[in-house]
């Protein structure tokens, strides 16, 4: 099971959400229909970031769903996916996908109802998840600092400031 931290109300907008590691994974629940869960991640260089679902110890029912997102701090959408019925009772993840992000910087996940079936009189999903949720955002492997260099060849894998040491002396090239 996931260990991390738990999603702290209110964090239903860009604005309240929720600050979490790279890493460390947080687990929320969607209340209602109309719930948000928002989170905020720093990342420290461009590179790519991973996001993670599972839904542990949980049945989603038929026309019920997560959608999870990102976004960068101007709100454009790089990427997201639905956790749909199909998951259950798992550890393994529901969803996951990897977002490229231009540069180093302040980005926000979005977790919300979800299922792909809205009813298009009002635009709501047929139904809401009626469990918990476990979202983790990692680094791509085999990319461990998330700088877009893959460890193999990364001087440096565990700094996402450095990548070269040209002179093979311990020290990066940008610290040289």
């Amino acid at each position: 099971s996931a260990t991390g931290t738990t999603e702290i109300e209110p964090n239903n907008s860009q604005s309240a959400a929720h600050a979490i590691s790279i890493g460390v994974p947080v687990r929320g629940t969607v209340a209602s229909a109309s719930d948000e869960d928002w989170y905020v991640v720093q990342a420290s260089s461009s590179g790519s970031l991973n996001l993670r679902m599972t839904t542990p110890n949980e049945w989603v029912y038929f026309g019920e769903g997560w959608k999870f997102s990102i976004f960068d701090s101007a709100g454009n959408l790089l990427g997201s996916a639905i956790c749909e019925n199909w998951a259950y009772y798992d550890e393994e993840p529901c969803k996951s996908f990897d977002a490229g992000i231009g540069q180093a910087g302040y980005y926000y996940a979005l977790v919300e109802s979800g299922y792909p079936d809205a009813d298009p009189a009002n635009g709501t999903p047929d139904g809401y998840p009626n469990g918990t949720y476990v979202l983790e955002i990692t680094c791509p492997t085999p990319d461990s600092d998330c700088d877009g260099v893959e460890d193999d060849i990364d001087a440096f894998p565990f700094d996402s400031s450095e990548q070269v040491d040209s002179d093979s002396d311990g020290i990066g090239n940008n610290a040289d």
